[in-house]
């Protein structure tokens, strides 16, 4: 009888390459999403892509690691699960501290897809008192990145 992968395993293959994908996606829509606009307004975006680069190798790489066991693929998959961490913290941080760029860079993103933003909603979310609320939700999603 061979033995099962444990769900653990499976969780793992299915989160790294569902970040892979996602990477992806980022690195093709980029100039449509909240988080390249945050970076890009700061003078950041050779450090957006920094991140983004980083995190779209290493996420592969712990894919790719999780079906070669041996004793780097456990590293690789910290190290994945850091990069993205520190990314979404400093993400977090510099959306923080320019709500009404992030509330504008929002509606836009939304436009550009075609979808259109309720002003209403957008004002009650983008305000310092949601974000503070919000933001432990975002700080305790950094293993999504």
């Amino acid at each position: 009888m061979t033995k099962s992968r444990p769900w653990l395993w499976w969780f793992l293959v299915l989160f790294f390459l569902w970040s892979v994908g996602k990477d992806f996606q980022v690195m093709i829509t980029h100039q449509r999403g909240v988080d390249f606009y945050i970076f890009d307004q700061r003078g950041l975006s050779t450090l957006f892509f920094a991140f983004l680069s980083a995190t779209f190798l290493l996420d592969f790489g712990a894919s790719f690691a999780l079906f070669r066991p041996g004793g780097k693929g456990f590293w690789v998959c910290i190290a994945a699960l850091a990069v993205g961490m520190i990314y979404n913290t400093l993400a977090l941080n510099l959306a923080l501290s320019d709500l009404d760029g992030v509330k504008k860079a929002y509606i836009a993103g939304r436009e550009l897809r075609g979808i259109l933003a309720n002003l209403e909603a957008t004002a009650k979310i983008f305000t310092p008192k949601a974000s503070r609320r919000a933001s432990w939700y975002r700080a305790s999603s950094a293993f999504s990145r």
